[in-house]
């Protein structure tokens, strides 16, 4: 169980980090507008993210039209299924929703990452409960050199 924080240790950081968003303001995770507000997400760029919920693909997680049963696989699966089991994704790959994924995977833009943690654990919450260890899959040690670091880490 985590403990309570003193009350002036609380203030200090509550004052410290009212000073770094008014020298450094919040940018919006898409559009990169600067004061976006207390999130990472100003309302029309939250509007504009198309997030992929049921009916989906039961193995690689596409979005369907419809579910055909218990067990929903897409075309391309059924023609030639992946070689893993399960997979999901929160958003759907576009023009709105690439610019933090790339912020995240080449930029080393970080501070959007409780929102979008959030974003893939309300998308794959089964697959985590039932999956026994998580592992991330680690770069190349050249692209790890380049980038200096390692997002799925």
């Amino acid at each position: 169980m985590a403990r309570d924080m003193p009350k002036g240790q609380a203030r200090a950081k509550a004052f410290l980090r009212a000073a770094s968003d008014f020298f450094w303001p919040p940018r919006s995770l898409i559009s990169g507008a600067r004061g976006v507000g207390s999130g990472p997400l100003s309302p029309e760029d939250f509007t504009r993210l198309r997030f992929i919920s049921d009916p989906l693909c039961d193995r690689c997680g596409v979005p369907l039209d419809y579910r055909t049963g218990d067990e929903t696989w897409c075309v391309a699966c059924l023609a030639r299924p992946p070689r893993w089991d399960r997979a999901r994704a929160a958003l759907v790959y576009d023009d709105t929703s690439r610019r933090p994924a790339l912020d995240l995977k080449r930029a080393g833009r970080r501070d959007g990452l409780p929102t979008l943690v959030g974003w893939m654990r309300q998308a794959g919450g089964v697959l985590i409960d039932e999956a026994d260890v998580l592992v991330p899959v680690p770069l190349h040690y050249t692209r790890l050199v380049v980038r200096g670091f390692n997002q799925s880490g």
